[in-house]
């Protein structure tokens, strides 16, 4: 099923890459929401979307130019000529209102996670754009999601790692064919 899935939206990737990003977009963010939303025990609602939008937004337009770069290495994905310059105030306001808004989410939610992982995005944010993606999604998004799938299967880790083995090593083996065949379009490929 979950091959299935992603076969699915592979196809839909090639048939419509604007709709596919779209969703694409929404959907990651609704999940890093839930998954930050259930590892802090905060109720599931609307504001997980939010605050999963406001993550990858922090990550994105911070790295404004990097991110036009990688979304050009998308296949057959038309993007509108952009005026916003590094130094425009549009730039300036599309950084700051994620910023304000996961502020927001973390004041009514009373929470410290939040603040946290709001500094270090801050800060992550002079780094490169996979540095920075790479370090919320390894070291809180998939922690996040290892727990979960630790308590919910009743397993160890080590019997958890064997059983994502085959999907860790299919994943490799395709991010390397898409190395290989693809290394000028690397990055829109790994998106």
């Amino acid at each position: 099923t979950y091959i299935g899935k992603g076969l699915l939206f592979a196809l839909l990737w090639w048939i419509a890459p604007t709709v596919a990003l779209i969703g694409f977009i929404l959907f990651s963010a609704w999940h890093f929401g839930q998954a930050d939303y259930t590892a802090w025990h905060i109720k599931n609602s609307f504001a997980t979307l939010l605050w999963g939008l406001c993550v990858l937004l922090l990550i994105l337009v911070f790295h404004f130019q990097e991110t036009v770069y990688v979304l050009n290495q998308i296949p057959h994905l038309l993007l509108p000529k952009s005026s916003i310059s590094s130094s425009s105030y549009l730039l300036y306001f599309s950084q700051f209102t994620p910023l304000l808004l996961s502020l927001v989410l973390a004041y009514k939610h009373r929470s410290i996670p939040m603040l946290i992982t709001i500094s270090y995005l801050l800060i992550t944010s002079k780094l490169p754009i996979m540095l920075s993606f790479g370090i919320y999604f390894c070291f809180q998004h998939s922690l996040h999601g290892w727990k979960f799938l630790q308590e919910n299967l009743s397993m160890k880790s080590l019997a958890l790692f064997k059983k994502a083995g085959p999907f860790t090593l299919g994943a490799i083996l395709l991010f390397a064919t898409i190395a290989f065949f693809y290394s000028n379009q690397f990055f829109g490929f790994f998106f």
